[in-house]
């Protein structure tokens, strides 16, 4: 699914033979979403020679009997990891739902890195066949508005695809709907990078999707909200935490006033809404480890003349603490200041810090400009190999993580 959802930033881990074999040239998500029989995949390695011969004279192919493995060794192993006919989908197929069913509101909730928890309510209307209008109305945690509208189709009975204009922004949902739940991430059309993870639930399921923020330390008072559907009934935060007073309560929305008690132990709670329950909310006495989310990242110049746009890094500061008995917790992203310096001798040779982009102060990096800069040397484009460093607002501890900054992306298919 990270592949659909264009989370291009993320690490995949086959085993070696696929990683080599197919993960070469492009990801191995591409093959592991595809479901044929053993004579389709033989097809497609045949169609492969056909349409790049020069496939066995590449690296990981010209130390190998490429053809040979491909057809003996990988048609076999994909027909059996990735069949055509699985006694699950016979199942789905049996007991799929009418996409009608879909029709109604939805609470949602998401986070978006380096801007924030967002929360609202998705409507849903049914159009002709699989079709549906939608529109969304919500805001992110810091009151700037979510509020759009658009259309979706629904493949299968649980695929779900959307165009949604939020603001000015064209915005892709793709989403697993299933079970009165959709789970997936909305990203910009332009700029996938600018994505958030989508939670939600539809009225009349009764579920609790997200706490919002998702910690409290010990000794303080904080605003917390409590998003999902059908939300009746007391809020409780668990042992330590204090509901101090209600703010705002709807079927959709719960906003408390917190407070957790000095002396409450450090750890997850699990927070309650009368009988519903799922989510946890981080109680902590202080931060001992950052880390900078995502780890690693894919930056890329553009524009400046060139056709396809830069493509941002956005970073938040994970903050992770000890329970009562001393185990790693996680309590959240929390504010924190960002600059970025080279990554290794060879980065602070190049400058890479000066020509390969700007860091922001809301963890958002610009990339430069596309093209041969006469300023570098041998007047090479922007490109550049970077560390990114986080410092807590409030603590002021460190944490670091990694971006290249590199070319464009010419071929850009909707799966890597």
């Amino acid at each position: 699914r990270y592949a659909m959802e264009r989370r291009l930033n993320t690490v995949e881990h086959f085993d070696d033979q696929l990683s080599q074999m197919c993960g070469r040239c492009h990801s191995g998500a591409r093959v592991a979403l595809q479901r044929r029989p053993a004579k389709e995949w033989e097809h497609l390695v045949n169609f492969h020679l056909g349409q790049w011969p020069s496939l066995e004279y590449q690296a990981q192919a010209r130390d190998r009997d490429w053809l040979d493995i491909a057809l003996k060794q990988m048609v076999p192993d994909l027909a059996k990891r990735f069949p055509l006919d699985n006694p699950a989908w016979a199942e789905w197929l049996k007991a799929r739902p009418e996409s009608k069913v879909l029709a109604g509101q939805w609470a949602f909730s998401g986070h978006m890195l380096a801007k924030g928890d967002v929360r609202g309510v998705m409507t849903v209307s049914a159009e002709q066949g699989d079709t549906f209008k939608v529109e969304v109305k919500g805001a992110y945690a810091d009151g700037t508005p979510f509020n759009g509208s658009g259309s979706a189709i629904l493949y299968n009975g649980y695929e779900w695809r959307g165009n949604v204009k939020v603001g000015e922004a064209n915005l892709r949902q793709v989403f697993a709907a299933i079970d009165g739940q959709m789970k997936g991430r909305m990203f910009e059309a332009e700029h996938d990078e600018r994505g958030l993870d989508f939670s939600a639930a539809k009225a009349g399921q009764g579920r609790l999707l997200a706490v919002q923020p998702a910690f409290i330390k010990t000794g303080s008072d904080s605003e917390i909200t409590l998003v999902g559907s059908d939300l009746f009934g007391k809020p409780d935060l668990g042992a330590g935490v204090q509901v101090t007073e209600v703010l705002e309560s709807t079927p959709t929305l719960i906003r408390v006033k917190a407070r957790a008690a000095k002396d409450a132990a450090a750890g997850p709670r699990e927070v309650a809404v009368g009988a519903l329950k799922g989510v946890q909310l981080a109680v902590y006495d202080k931060v001992d480890e950052v880390k900078v989310v995502p780890a690693f990242s894919i930056a890329r110049i553009g524009e400046n003349g060139a056709s396809v746009p830069k493509v941002q890094g956005r970073f938040e500061a994970e903050a992770w603490g000890k329970d009562a008995r001393g185990q790693p917790l996680r309590i959240g992203y929390l504010p924190a200041t960002w600059k970025v310096e080279p990554f290794n001798e060879r980065a602070v040779e190049d400058e890479d810090v000066r020509f390969a982009g700007q860091m922001q102060a809301d963890g958002v990096f610009v990339p430069g400009g596309a093209g041969p800069n006469p300023e570098r040397k041998m007047m090479t484009n922007n490109a550049g190999n970077l560390k990114v460093i986080a410092t807590l607002a409030d603590g002021g501890q460190q944490g670091e993580g990694h971006m290249i900054v590199t070319v464009q992306r010419w071929n850009n298919p909707p799966l890597p």
